[in-house]
């Protein structure tokens, strides 16, 4: 979420070594982007991080504040790019046109 391609790599091939299912991690890629787009929303309001949280039914506070820093590392457009890009690759992924573990590393090296 930081942008960061190094640090991103360096955690996805963790999660490589511990077998992490390819599913589990575009699942989470997207709720994390769906949350920092929604957090951003709702910063734009002028909303503060508590009642950000109470209204997404989110239960880690700590969760809002960390999300709450990326959010102006993303513009709108990137954010959508973002999921048309995950989209794309998980068509890819379930149709047999990609290798899971290889899509999921070049979308990192493509943001």
């Amino acid at each position: 979420m930081s942008k960061n391609k190094t640090k991103s790599l360096k955690v996805y091939q963790e999660l490589k070594e511990y077998h992490v299912d390819s599913n589990s991690i575009i699942g989470l890629m997207a709720s994390q982007m769906k949350l920092i787009s929604q957090i951003k929303v709702l910063k734009e309001d002028n909303m503060s991080n508590v009642q950000i949280q109470e209204k997404l039914g989110v239960k880690s506070l700590y969760q809002i504040k960390k999300l709450s820093d990326y959010v102006y590392n993303y513009s709108f457009k990137e954010i959508h790019d973002f999921f048309n890009k995950l989209s794309d690759l998980d068509y890819k992924i379930k149709s047999g046109r990609m290798d899971s573990l290889d899509a999921i590393e070049m979308l990192i090296i493509d943001l």
